[in-house]
């Protein structure tokens, strides 16, 4: 017959005929829990048509001499260290027992999830994403903080979203702050008998504040876009006060192809 430990559910295969009617007591070989175990007794035959038979068999059964029992049987080790030995010897006082199942499957489960929880575990996917977006945050902040002189030097714009937040910079005067152009004309004209560009106008101080200026210079492009030819020349004054006005005329021989023409401030 078959028994199964009350505590840990192993499974034993047992000689019927060692357990009397009363019942005896038995101890766990996995887990040496010990539990009184009645026999199971087959259940009784609808109809016996045959009496000689059943009495034949209550004598052979009162004739036999009664078995051996001892006051407590331990059960056998588990299957798998059963098979790996070499078979024990029998004494006569035991029966020869083998283990059907030592582990049931919920015990199964819950030694591999123990299993599972000592294996060490990797970052996630959602770790890893959540970090590399924390160090670019961190690298854009570095450069948007130690590098906001040279941010604002390229991008004058700038200048205006670091005072919003508080941050100072020094931002560079651009070349001409103040300044403007006016009243420039360009014309051609014969000048010992070479046909030049005449280029005149005036630079005018819109600032409240003395300013230094720079020098100029001409670029002429043709109707493509294309440069065709520039040069550099000076105003006649070095510096204008607020609200001051200096006159400049330049020339240059006569570009066949030039179509446009650009006038800005440059440093000296």
């Amino acid at each position: 017959m078959i028994l199964d430990c009350p505590a840990c559910n192993a499974r034993f295969v047992v000689e019927a005929a060692s357990f009397p009617p009363e019942g005896r007591q038995v101890r766990c070989g996995v887990c040496s829990h010990a539990w009184h175990q009645l026999p199971n007794v087959p259940e009784p035959l609808d109809e016996i048509d045959d009496d000689e038979m059943v009495q034949e068999a209550e004598a052979e059964a009162e004739a036999a001499p009664p078995p051996e029992v001892p006051d407590q049987v331990v059960l056998a080790e588990p299957a798998e260290a059963a098979a790996a030995s070499d078979p024990p010897e029998d004494s006569g006082s035991e029966a020869p027992m083998a283990r059907l199942d030592a582990f049931d499957e919920s015990r199964r489960r819950s030694e591999e999830a123990a299993e599972g929880l000592d294996k060490p575990k990797g970052p996630s996917v959602f770790t890893i994403a959540w970090v590399a977006l924390l160090v670019f945050v961190v690298a854009v902040g570095g450069i948007a903080w130690f590098g906001r002189e040279a941010l604002v030097a390229q991008f004058p714009e700038a200048a205006k979203l670091y005072a919003k937040l508080g941050i100072e910079t020094s931002t560079p005067a651009r070349v001409g702050e103040g300044l403007e152009l006016q009243d420039v004309n360009s014309f051609k004209r014969d000048v010992e008998g070479t046909r030049t560009l005449m280029i005149e106008g005036a630079v005018v101080n819109v600032s409240g504040e003395e300013r230094p200026v720079p020098a100029l210079r001409a670029v002429i492009t043709d109707a493509e876009g294309a440069q065709v030819t520039e040069w550099t020349f000076s105003a006649d004054s070095e510096r204008l006060p607020p609200g001051g006005r200096a006159r400049f005329e330049t020339s240059t021989e006569d570009p066949e192809l030039g179509a446009n023409l650009s006038l800005i401030f440059v440093e000296p």
